[in-house]
This record gives C-alpha cells, sequence and structure tokens, in this order.
C-alpha cells in the first residue's frame, strides 16, 4: 500500500523545522507544528495539521509531497494506532519523514432532472416569443415560437420532442433516449437506477433566457434558465 493523504501521530506537541519537497521551513520561535503550518503562507498552501495531544496531518495540494519534521529539542512522536499511512519514518533522533498523496477529488453526483412544467396558458401578445438553448455546452441557439394561447406543457413538450431539434436525445414515448419528455408526466432525465437501464450517459440541455427579447418564453412560463440533466440512456417503453 502507498503513501495515503494523511498521516497520525502520537504524543504531537514540540517544535520542529519543517521541510516539503527538499524546501526547509525554518521554526523561528519554537512555534508547534500545527501553528507553524497555519502561520506560514506558502506551508498553509500545501500542508494542514490539527491536534490536542495526537496530530494529524492532511495534504492540501494536488500532488504527492514528501515531509520531514526535525525536532528543535529532541521531542518524540509515535504513529498513532489508527494510521494507515504506511511510509512514515521515525529515526532514533526522532526525525520524522514521510509521504502524503494528494486527496482523491470527489466525482460529482449525477442527479436527473424531474421537471414539472407550469400548469399555465401562454398570454396572448400578437407576436411571437423567442426562447435559447444549448446542448451539453455547445453553441445557444435561439428560435421564434407562436405560442400566445396555448398551454405552457404543450408547448414546452413539442420544443422537446416534435420539432427535430434534440431527435438525439428526446423521446415523446419509447425508444433509448436520455430524456422523455409528455405533457402528463413531467420531464424527466434518464436515471442509473432505471429498470430500463441501458448504459451511463451525461447529458444536458439548457433552456436560457434570450438577452433583449421582448417576450420572453422562458422568462414566461419558468422565471429562470431551466437546466435539464440525463444520467443515463434509458429503453423508455410509456404505456407497453
Amino acid at each position: 500500500m502507498g503513501a495515503t493523504f494523511d498521516a497520525h501521530f502520537t504524543d504531537g506537541t514540540g517544535a520542529f523545522h519543517i521541510t516539503v519537497n527538499d524546501q526547509l521551513f525554518q521554526n523561528p520561535d519554537d512555534w508547534g507544528v500545527g501553528y507553524m503550518m497555519s502561520k506560514i503562507p506558502e506551508l498553509n498552501n500545501i500542508i494542514e495539521g490539527n491536534g490536542d495531544g495526537d496530530f494529524y496531518c492532511t495534504n492540501k495540494s494536488e500532488n504527492f509531497i514528501r515531509v520531514k519534521f526535525k525536532p528543535l529539542s529532541g521531542d518524540y512522536w509515535g504513529v498513532k494506532e489508527s494510521n494507515m499511512n504506511p511510509t512514515i519514518d521515525i529515526d532514533d533522533e526522532g526525525v520524522i519523514q514521510f509521504c502524503l498523496a494528494p486527496k482523491e477529488s470527489v466525482e460529482p453526483v449525477c442527479i436527473p432532472t424531474v421537471l414539472y412544467v407550469p400548469d399555465m396558458t401562454i398570454p396572448e401578445i400578437g407576436m411571437q416569443y423567442k426562447y435559447s438553448y444549448r446542448v451539453n455546452g455547445g453553441a445557444v441557439i435561439t428560435k421564434n415560437e407562436n405560442a400566445g394561447g396555448a398551454p405552457a406543457k404543450a408547448v414546452f413538450v413539442n420544443i422537446l420532442g416534435y420539432y427535430g431539434f434534440f431527435d438525439d436525445l428526446v423521446t415523446t414515448n419509447s425508444g433509448q433516449k436520455a430524456f422523455l419528455a409528455m405533457q402528463d408526466l413531467p420531464i424527466q432525465g434518464g436515471s442509473v437506477d432505471h429498470p430500463n437501464f441501458v448504459q451511463a450517459q451525461s447529458n444536458t440541455i439548457e433552456f436560457l433566457l434570450t438577452p433583449n427579447a421582448e417576450h420572453d418564453l422562458i422568462q414566461t412560463i419558468f422565471g429562470e434558465d431551466i437546466t435539464l440533466h440525463s444520467c443515463a440512456l434509458v429503453n423508455w417503453n410509456i404505456g407497453t
């Protein structure tokens, strides 16, 4: 087993000079290790230490680091029983050396959209509404829509499922797609735990407010930008 992102010690008192990747940080005034780490900005950007009696330190950087604690006055630490870092070495003079791995980043959790379109009739304005969208962070596309006097659910489902803009991603009843759009159901993104899961795949469709639009369809229906998330392709079979 290799280095972990943290290291745990017992008897964590006393003063040390600290070296990180061959860069020496001199202890200016018998500072404790945790205090010294917090007070020297360059050191604080790399490593963090805490403890009351026992002591643990963690890697704050995105790289592997080598650390050495050299005691000023013969302070001897031990390795805490719960420590999982096998790289710690403490010599007969109390010099401590060890490696710390970067803390693993946590992958963001994909949460599929379940969007309820407001049950409303879009106001008559005597002209077309504008709306803008983009797919998976691509170019923003702006369209016009004759929506006045129509139910918002019908208009939004038509845009998603019937105009051909999102044929690769959206179905209105069945098939292996990322999203389902039907008037009598909420707009749904595919989930990895759906019974008809096909494969994990992240997709987004953003409906954005259109700058300087006199009559903005997304503003009228939702009042703000809307992002639809899908986490998987699903074999949608509604009503079968």
